[in-house]
């Protein structure tokens, strides 16, 4: 399956583009204990999603911060994306 395996290392690749530390740990974190939903986790929201064409990494970061202040999330998993994110959330200074 090709098609899978290029999806698997476009999420690796998008995923090391956003945060290099984190990259293969998300990726082995679950490994052992369910492997198809550790690749499920890179191949989709960063394989298919954030991949795709048409926004900046920028403005699909922010787009998720809303999306999960929005939600109904654990705390924990709001600190986290807020986190990672936040030193590239600065307001653009191009206008």
């Amino acid at each position: 399956m090709k098609e899978d395996n290029d999806r698997y290392k476009r999420g690796l690749a998008k995923l090391a583009e956003m945060d290099p530390q984190v990259a293969q740990r998300v990726a082995d974190s679950l490994a052992d204990v369910a492997p198809d939903f550790a690749r499920y986790v890179v191949e989709f929201p960063f394989g298919d999603i954030f991949s795709r064409p048409g926004l900046d990494l920028r403005t699909r970061e922010l787009i998720t911060i809303a999306a999960d202040g929005h939600r109904s999330r654990p705390a924990a998993v709001k600190r986290a994306h807020s986190t990672r994110y936040q030193g590239r959330l600065q307001p653009r200074r191009d206008h």
